[in-house]
């Protein structure tokens, strides 16, 4: 649910961008129309004023031309960071699905394992490991998760910092790698800041320490039981050579 949630909101941001281009392109027709209108004043006006209204036309091509700069550069770095949440969405998508038939495989290995095993207690322990998997996976899913989100914030926070900025006046376009170092500082902040983030880490990390003593016990297991049965057939072969008419006169 958080994963379609997130994609939700990620088409509902896509769709603002779309409008603020729209809105975009309606002022730059305005700005166009303003110009046509000057130049047609300019053009039937007394020649003393031709000078003056020319450069104050030019002022205003300026500043539509800066204007219409930052809002572009504003909307390509929405874009950007609305791309690479999505590209983060997808991952986490992909990994469940991954997850999804790696659980169901292994059911069906536990299932046949059961069949032609028949030991009550070895399946329980199979049956712990494989839980102890799954809680480790489902771990590891719910800190990718929190990191998303506190990365989307983080983005956003950035944004609305730098648009603060332009609102008040500032000149230029801002720099990409004051931008992007400034929302990777936003990130961390929300990370550190997050009441689940932590507390989710350590738990995948504890799980994760408890995972690999798992698979060592399990390869102990499994190598002393492929011993046993090597020795169980040993004495079994010596047991029908003792039984046998030529053994028994060998002796």
């Amino acid at each position: 649910r958080a994963l379609r949630l997130t994609s939700e909101q990620l088409a509902l941001r896509g769709s603002r961008l779309e409008h603020r281009e729209k809105a975009l392109g309606e002022r730059r027709l305005e700005v166009e129309d303003a110009q046509q209108r000057l130049l047609l004043s300019a053009a039937v006006g007394p020649e003393a004023s031709l000078g003056a209204r020319e450069a104050r036309l030019e002022e205003k091509r300026a500043r539509a031309a800066d204007v219409e700069q930052r809002a572009a550069h504003e909307l390509r770095a929405k874009r950007a960071a609305l791309d690479e949440l999505q590209v983060q969405v997808d991952e986490c998508d992909a990994s469940a699905r991954v997850l999804q038939e790696l659980f169901a495989r292994r059911a069906d290995a536990l299932r046949a394992e059961a069949a032609a095993v028949g030991d009550p207690v070895a399946e329980a322990k199979r049956l712990k490991d494989a839980f102890a998997l799954a809680d480790m996976r489902r771990k590891e899913l719910e800190v990718r998760e929190i990191a998303l989100g506190c990365m989307q914030v983080g983005w956003e926070r950035a944004a609305a910092a730098r648009g603060r900025l332009a609102g008040r006046g500032a000149r230029g376009s801002p720099d990409a790698d004051d931008f992007g170092s400034e929302a990777v500082d936003s990130i961390a902040a929300e990370l550190l800041q997050s009441d689940a983030y932590l507390p989710c880490l350590d738990g995948l990390l504890q799980t994760l320490l408890g995972h690999s003593e798992l698979c060592r016990a399990i390869d102990a297991r499994a190598s002393a039981s492929a011993g046993a049965a090597a020795e169980a057939r040993r004495d079994s072969g010596d047991d029908s050579s003792a039984m046998s008419p030529g053994g028994g006169a060998s002796r």
